[in-house]
């Protein structure tokens, strides 16, 4: 009786050991968008709602927009319960925008990137596109609570960051960019007419403002001002998303054929790393393969009603740029650590491409496999309760 206890009590601590070596195993990752999804649970906050910088803990409008962006562009926004915390990521953006000093105060109607931060265009441009994405959410409990942000103010400040020369900065105290331009452009041609002004009233002087846009022409490109030595993709998407938004592409309809050549000839077409195949330098023989070029060239090909000349390349680019560590996109291939500006980019740059494009996220992740039927654990757990079995049936006779 006694040999057959100490069985008995083998096969149970075997049990034990089992659940807990084959759990881990089972609970790996599978596919490109499990892995995504871990990278953003972990830098979500659900203190304030919004997601954070990596590293950081505090909600971040350069965080939480992008992650809005790609639970929108996977149709998850809409599940109901929701995914997230809605209610509080709005409330989050609300509390970004400077409501407080009046105008006199430089911050005064812009949004920030953290609670009482500083205000930038881009702030304010990712606060209002978060802003966007969340209001048609009226059906939540208590989300209608939330305050309404102040879209005059808001105006106010991008008007106060036009320069003279038409363009405008990132801030009131800096030159002016044509990434700044177009995003004030798209804030002022879109919620104009949710105040008192028009778009003139709002811009200095219309005309110098698009005389300043194409005097970034350089060639087939764009500059990101007229100062700026070289074209690059990114200025160039901005440039024309600028002057489509002011009704203003016709100023340069003979030269969008040579425009859009000139963006087509910035994929990378030499296999040499081979991770880099596929994707968009920013500019001419820059050598600067990256998933922010990448997105700005599929915008400005959008635009323009065009295609890459490889979109298998491009797709294969654009996941090559997952992080093996932690689930997340990073600007270029190869890289530890993601980042998710850059992840938002990947998956809207899919989408971009079609949905059979962006219906790959779903595919194995090469970087997080799912663990065979059975692994060594399991076989060497196995195989002790093959022998505590043999254990018991020879004890078993003994007895």
């Amino acid at each position: 009786m006694k040999h057959i206890k100490t069985a008995g009590l083998m096969i149970a601590c075997t049990l034990v050991v089992l659940y807990i070596v084959v759990q881990p195993t089972m609970a790996s990752p599978g596919t490109r968008w499990d892995s995504l999804w871990g990278f953003m649970t972990e830098n979500y906050d659900d203190v304030e709602g919004g997601y954070h910088l990596v590293g950081l803990k505090a909600s971040n409008v350069r965080a939480t927009y992008p992650a809005a962006l790609i639970l929108d562009d996977m149709g998850l926004l809409d599940d109901r319960p929701p995914i997230i915390d809605l209610v509080k990521m709005k409330n989050f953006t609300y509390k970004i925008q400077w409501n407080t000093g009046g105008e006199e105060s430089s911050r005064y109607g812009g949004f920030a990137s953290y609670i009482a931060g500083p205000t930038t265009m881009d702030t304010t441009f990712y606060g209002m596109h978060l802003w966007e994405l969340l209001k048609p959410h009226t059906d939540i409990p208590n989300i209608n609570k939330v305050k309404d942000v102040n879209v005059t103010a808001m105006l106010f400040w991008v008007n106060r960051s036009q320069t003279v020369s038409g363009g405008f900065a990132i801030d009131q105290d800096r030159s002016p960019d044509m990434i700044s331009t177009y995003q004030a452009l798209y804030l002022i041609t879109n919620y104009a007419s949710e105040t008192n002004w028009t778009v003139d009233d709002i811009l200095l002087n219309r005309t110098t403002t698009i005389q300043w846009i194409l005097d970034c022409r350089d060639g087939g490109g764009f500059k990101l001002n007229p100062a700026s030595a070289l074209p690059s993709v990114s200025a160039t998407a901005a440039a024309l998303m600028a002057l489509d938004s002011l009704g203003a592409l016709t100023e340069i309809s003979d030269d969008l054929q040579t425009i859009r050549d000139w963006i087509l000839d910035r994929q990378t077409n030499i296999s040499i790393p081979s991770h880099y195949y596929g994707g968009y330098e920013e500019g001419e023989l820059t050598n600067d393969t990256n998933i922010v070029s990448t997105y700005y060239a599929l915008l400005a090909l959008e635009l323009l009603g065009s295609t890459p000349r490889n979109i298998d390349a491009v797709v294969d680019f654009i996941l090559n740029c997952q992080t093996a560590n932690d689930g997340g996109f990073a600007i270029v291939p190869n890289t530890d650590v993601g980042n998710m500006m850059y992840s938002a980019m990947a998956i809207h740059s899919l989408k971009l491409l079609g949905s059979e494009y962006l219906a790959r996220i779903y595919e194995a992740d090469p970087n997080n496999p799912e663990p065979p039927l059975i692994d060594w654990r399991t076989l060497f757990v196995v195989s002790i309760i093959v022998m505590a079995a043999v254990v018991a049936i020879a004890a078993l006779r003994r007895d």
